[in-house]
């Protein structure tokens, strides 16, 4: 009996799948970009995150208007060190009788290489 060779499948010869060398390098370069960009991104995200949660959380305790609502963001400020993008002066309040609405916007340019930044706008309002 004789043994076929892996290239031959009944006497055709098979094309071979997968990626080349190259294929796999710029891949690997690709995703490694993707990462860096995911790491450098991460940051500003979730200090946004947590600006978003805080007012949140202030609009819930039911400040009756903006000095309250401004000092216990600052409060907040002191014990949440990842806060340093805005400061109490950069928040917006509106009281509209027994409804008090805080929002913030801000800008956060992130450089990437060079010259190059990801600038990225983030806007929050309570609910």
């Amino acid at each position: 009996m004789k043994m076929e060779s892996s290239k031959f499948v009944h006497g055709v010869r098979r094309r071979q799948s997968g990626l080349s060398a190259i294929s796999m390098a710029f891949l690997g370069i690709f995703l490694a970009m993707v990462f860096m960009l995911g790491l450098k991104v991460f940051t500003p995200v979730t200090e946004y995150l947590t600006l978003r949660n805080t007012i949140q959380s202030i609009k819930n305790e039911g400040p009756v208007n903006a000095l309250e609502v401004r000092q216990a963001f600052e409060n907040r400020q002191k014990i949440e060190y990842s806060i340093q993008s805005i400061a109490a002066k950069d928040l917006q309040v509106e009281v509209n009788g027994t409804v008090t609405a805080i929002s913030f916007a801000y800008d956060k340019e992130i450089p990437l290489f060079g010259a190059v930044y990801l600038l990225i706008k983030f806007q929050a309002k309570t609910r």
